[in-house]
């Protein structure tokens, strides 16, 4: 059971705690603003500390964390039923709801909003709506402080870890028509072994909708990954692919080996910016692409399958009879 209002974080379990909190932030009684905060896939913690975050705020607010994927459908899939399907929160996003009072009689994405904490941006909103959470100006300048202490000591060392990932391993550019008819070549080869990743940045008065250097970095041997920067090559890649596989302008792909996901009645996934959906988190929905089909991939090789059966079906087997 939730044992909520608290002074302490919780972490979500299972979905009767799912429950218990969709009834909570519905209950016209409660007297505290709730912070619920998820992770975003792969990762097991969200981009700011809770339990700090409690230290810091939890004589004001309650802070719950769902780290777990299917918790938070669960949890998307209550709002839905209740016919708020825009106060759910995912992929390592943050929602804040507040109190349900005679001037705000309801819920809605207006004012319970959501913030992409991954981003600076919305990290500062975020914390700019926790300060003003406060009776004072005195307390919500030191508690601003503190949270901006809070993520800062926490994201150096990841930040140093990622900026090192990006200068590990750089992308293939694609910049003439000539290199986008090899890149076409390449990509319906029978031989290609891995997935491929073709982002098309053909705006240079803006970053890629997706950091490509740190997607380089993490799929390196696991998947190619390639940029289209001009307009040229992007229109020429367009000739040698099926209509429902190309990219071009600020848009992106992941492609699986072999050539099915040519065939006209195939659709491949399209990632394109969302002002809804942070950079980061399209970086991460596009890695998460990438090892998905390369995981695909080993699981349907001969040699893994024999490999898996030699050593674990023996044992499994024994166990089931």
């Amino acid at each position: 059971m939730l044992q909520l209002p608290s002074n302490r974080h919780h972490r979500i379990s299972n979905v009767s705690q799912i429950n218990d909190l969709i009834r909570y932030i519905y209950d016209e009684s409660r007297e505290r603003p709730i912070l619920v905060l998820t992770v975003a896939t792969g990762r097991r913690e969200p981009d700011i500390d809770t339990m700090a975050l409690s230290e810091t705020l939890g004589h004001v607010i309650d802070v719950v964390l769902i780290s777990d994927d299917k918790l938070a459908e669960m949890l998307t899939r209550g709002f839905m039923e209740s016919g708020h399907a825009d106060l759910a929160v995912y992929q390592g996003a943050a929602r804040l709801y507040p109190v349900i009072s005679t001037r705000s009689a309801s819920l809605s994405s207006v004012t319970a909003p959501l913030f992409f904490v991954d981003t600076p941006q919305h990290r500062d909103k975020l914390f700019d709506a926790l300060s003003q959470l406060l009776p004072d100006v005195r307390s919500a300048l030191e508690i601003r402080g503190k949270l901006n202490a809070l993520h800062e000591h926490g994201g150096v060392r990841r930040l140093a870890f990622l900026s090192e990932l990006r200068s590990k391993f750089s992308p293939t550019l694609v910049t003439t028509p000539a290199e986008a008819r090899e890149l076409a070549t390449f990509l319906l080869s029978s031989g290609r072994c891995q997935p491929m990743m073709i982002i098309s940045h053909t705006r240079h008065d803006q970053k890629p909708f997706v950091d490509v250097e740190l997607l380089s970095g993490l799929l390196h041997g696991i998947a190619y990954v390639v940029e289209i920067v001009t307009p040229a090559a992007s229109s020429e890649f367009r000739i040698h692919v099926a209509p429902t596989a190309a990219v071009y302008g600020e848009a992106g792909r992941v492609y699986p080996t072999g050539t099915l996901w040519n065939d006209a009645g195939t659709r491949l996934r399209l990632f394109i910016p969302n002002d809804h959906i942070s950079r980061m988190l399209l970086t991460n929905l596009m890695a998460a692409e990438a090892l998905s089909l390369r995981a695909d991939d080993i699981r349907s090789s001969d040699s893994w399958s024999d490999q898996w059966n030699e050593r674990w079906g023996g044992a499994i087997a024994k166990a089931s009879a």
